[in-house]
């Protein structure tokens, strides 16, 4: 049994059931028989109608229902009786009531509220701008999800499920956004459609690590945008504006059409990573830095860019510490504007690998590294170098990368591999999110 629950910053209540965006029915004349899962709504003869299995039913005052942060007074309808006006509710109530004041339906005033009742399957609706910290930490005993059935956590603007963002504002007087831990056992949590804003430490806290999904969740103004445990994915996220670092992640952590510009640091690597179709612009002392000894997982660049841009900072600097050889591997991407495209601790020699890389503009293309295969130096050119990354058809990058075709083993129909992430602009100018970098993307990303 899957649920639904809603938050609305504004407008919302946490006296609510909060299993639909606005209430659905509502009395004071409650009554419940011990063991029995029926409750009696008779006295106030509401109109239950619209009332469905799994919306939920608030009952004022009791301790024994769902939940696992008091009051434990939110239950579960598995069955609707208009006609008898009942509705048959989980857990089964412990003791005989009666007038007693409830609700059916109607948002929560908080995040955390909402989240205190989510299991295994279940999705927490959230719209509006919340503002300081959103501790989320003491709630995720309650059930953690499975890889097949996640907690979900969603903003929206207008409509469940139209990709609109919730948005959680530090105000710069708090130091962290969204907590949550999985410490103790796995845990599988999804959070989609989120901004944190102006927090002076971490926008998003994974405390722990276990397995965690991000989707479309964006980061701006904080010290850390991002701190993300272990078996974490990253799909479609941005990080801008972060004085420390746009992402701070631990192991086995891949980014997937990821945007991290104009902060300090953009990645901080403990342990592997991996990067597919992301973009690295303006990050003013290091794209990628690794922290620590890689252990487990290599970083991965594949058909990405990094920008140093006017700043010059590093590339990829700090990986091939020497104990764990050939951890640095890159394919058709491109470094360009730096002041050394990639720095490693220590030349690994063969155990290196990079085929297709693009390097122009930065004061060293390497130290202590070595391309293996299609390498490109010439100046490529852009629709516009900063905000639109779609590459000019007479931009070296073009029908210049790697690809499978270079091992005489396989037939391959159209153009050879683009170096970085798009197709020329005569054929696309899409990248990730569409044409180009998102609407407003230097004017504050179009949130303000």
């Amino acid at each position: 049994m899957a649920i639904i629950l809603y938050a609305h910053s504004s407008g919302g209540n946490n006296t609510n059931s909060g299993s639909s965006p606005s209430v659905k029915a509502s009395g004071t004349g409650a009554a419940t028989t011990a063991a029995s899962a029926v409750v009696n709504l008779s006295a106030d003869s509401p109109d239950l109608s619209t009332v469905v299995a799994n919306d939920t039913i608030r009952l004022n005052a009791r301790t024994d229902g769902y939940g696992s942060i008091a009051p434990n007074d939110v239950f579960v309808i598995t069955a609707v009786d208009n006609t008898a006006k009942t509705v048959t509710v989980s857990p089964t109530p412990n003791s005989n009531t009666s007038g007693v004041t409830w609700i059916i339906g109607g948002a929560f005033a908080t995040i955390r509220r909402a989240w205190s009742f989510a299991k295994g399957g279940d999705k927490v609706y959230a719209r509006g701008t919340f503002t300081g910290l959103v501790d989320l930490t003491d709630a995720d005993f309650f059930s953690g999800g499975l890889a097949t059935t996640p907690i979900t956590l969603e903003g929206y603007t207008t409509t469940p499920g139209d990709n609109g963002l919730c948005i959680l504002d530090g105000q710069g007087s708090t130091a962290n956004g969204l907590v949550f831990t999985s410490s103790g056992t796995q845990r599988f949590w999804v959070t989609k459609n989120f901004r944190v804003t102006n927090y002076t430490n971490e926008g998003y806290r994974n405390i722990g690590g276990y397995p965690t999904l991000f989707i479309n969740c964006r980061a701006d103004l904080c010290a850390v945008g991002f701190r993300v445990g272990a078996l974490a994915n990253m799909i479609h996220c941005q990080a801008t504006d972060c004085t420390d670092s746009g992402f701070l992640v631990h192991d086995h952590v891949e980014f997937y059409g990821c945007i991290i510009r104009d902060n300090a640091i953009g990645i901080e690597c403990d342990d592997g990573c991996m990067f597919y179709h992301c973009w690295f612009v303006d990050n003013t002392t290091t794209a990628i830095l690794k922290t620590a000894n890689f252990r487990n997982v290599r970083l991965f660049l594949v058909d990405s860019l990094i920008d140093g841009g006017s700043l010059g900072g590093k590339g990829i600097d700090g990986f091939a510490d020497g104990g764990y050889p050939g951890n640095l591997k890159i394919l058709n991407s491109m470094i360009i504007g730096c002041s050394t495209a990639v720095d490693n601790d220590n030349d690994d020699g063969l155990w290196n690998l990079g085929a297709g890389i693009l390097v122009n503009g930065n004061t060293f293309n390497y130290v202590n590294y070595s391309n293996r295969m299609v390498e490109v130096i010439g100046a490529p050119t852009f629709v516009a170098r900063g905000t639109d990354y779609t590459p000019l058809m007479t931009s070296p990058a073009v029908n210049s990368g790697y690809d499978s075709r270079a091992s005489g083993l396989v037939t391959v129909t159209g153009g050879q591999a683009v170096i970085g992430d798009l197709l020329p602009a005569e054929f696309s100018g899409g990248g990730p999110g569409g044409a180009g970098l998102p609407g407003g993307f230097c004017d504050g990303w179009g949130w303000d």
